[in-house]
């Protein structure tokens, strides 16, 4: 992202939409899971290196459908 990272935008994203989960889709996810435990403002973290499916599965999650 070329003005912030994901980390970044969270609270941002957060302020504008509060009741939206916040995934955080990441290939540093071992970083972004240290990082998530220290804030709450990502619901989330899913490695790029998992397939497909898994974002999907994690997003419905989310979504609680």
């Amino acid at each position: 992202m070329p003005v912030m990272n994901g980390l970044q935008a969270a609270p941002v994203l957060r302020k504008l939409l509060p009741k939206s989960p916040i995934m955080l889709y990441t290939l540093y996810a071992d970083k972004a899971v240290e990082q998530q435990l220290r804030t709450t403002e990502v619901d989330s973290v899913l490695s790029k290196r998992e397939p497909l499916s898994r974002l999907m599965e994690e997003a419905h999650a989310l979504l609680g459908e």
